[in-house]
């Protein structure tokens, strides 16, 4: 359902009917079986909707017994091949995949993979993860450690609802925290009201980025605009920073409106394109748009007087 591929902001990659995309191993509630039995409706985490039946897999009180009982690691850099023991690749590991720890090895982790058996009944095998590609579940909210899980999804193609195997702005901000033992919500909106929510309605935009500046956490505070979500970096030659997954920005020309793709995983100002004469003012400018500054931790700011 790509609605009107003639208006700039939908047709392709905007498929309405599609929710969220969901990395193998995630627990599913499965409510109901289409008609056809091709579909079943399942519910997780942070989302629901109908998924292919061959792509779940069953389990009985035994199999939820051995997954429950082992610690979790988080998966800390993206697209990672898994193999199973006898070399068969099984899936990519990817950042916001939790996986059940069998041993930790001199060459890294042995973990345990689910994966769907010919009855459709799951199964776990094992497989080796290196120690820079997985650790233990929550990793310390340093930083240090956002930016290394952040860094290995820079340039990443934009993927609305998982198109593709693919993340939007906010899947991105929701595997990216996975590691460090926050559940973010899936949509932008929701992640919007996660914290502490300091309002930036009103303000001139540039009093938007001095507040911004002022007030927010590196790392750990994000940035809401309808429709979109940003995470905040820090300061750069006294700009303000942002990590964020963004289809385009908002451009007209001879009054027709449209979009200059970025399409992946980016690192910019809060007023990219402002170089462009087609980009859309004040409307195409994010920092334009703004109306939240949401901490994800309780921060104090440094004292500015401070030795």
């Amino acid at each position: 359902a790509f609605a009107d591929p003639g208006k700039a902001g939908e047709g392709f990659p905007f498929d309405y009917m599609q929710n969220t995309a969901v990395w193998p191993g995630t627990p599913l509630y499965l409510s109901h079986l289409s008609a056809d039995g091709a579909f079943v409706l399942a519910l997780c985490r942070y989302a629901s909707g109908w998924i292919p039946v061959n792509d779940v897999a069953f389990t009985d009180p035994a199999f939820q017994k051995e997954y429950r009982a082992r610690p979790l690691l988080a998966v800390t850099r993206d697209r990672v091949p898994l193999r199973d023991g006898s070399g068969l690749f099984r899936f990519e590991a990817r950042v916001g995949m939790l996986l059940p720890l069998q041993a930790a090895t001199a060459e890294g982790y042995e973990v345990l993979l689910p994966v769907r058996e010919a009855s459709g009944r799951a199964a776990l095998v094992t497989a080796r993860i290196a120690p820079g590609d997985a650790e233990a579940l929550p990793l310390p909210a340093t930083a240090a450690n956002v930016a290394r899980v952040a860094s290995s999804m820079l340039g990443e193609p934009y993927g609305w609802g998982g198109l593709f195997g693919h993340r939007d702005c906010s899947a991105l901000l929701l595997d990216l925290y996975t590691p460090f033992g926050l559940g973010l919500p899936r949509n932008s909106r929701q992640q919007g009201k996660a914290g502490t929510v300091l309002p930036l309605d009103g303000l001139a935009d540039q009093d938007k980025e001095a507040l911004i500046l002022a007030k927010a956490a590196p790392f750990a505070s994000l940035l809401w605009k309808p429709g979109h979500i940003m995470l905040y970096l820090g300061s750069r030659g006294g700009r303000a920073m942002i990590l964020h997954d963004v289809w385009g920005l908002r451009t007209e020309e001879s009054g027709r409106e449209g979009r200059r793709l970025i399409g992946r995983v980016a690192v910019t100002t809060l007023t990219p394109g402002a170089e462009l004469p087609e980009l859309k003012r004040p409307e195409g400018l994010l920092l334009h748009g703004l109306r939240s500054l949401v901490l994800l931790a309780p921060f104090e700011p440094p004292d500015p007087d401070a030795p």
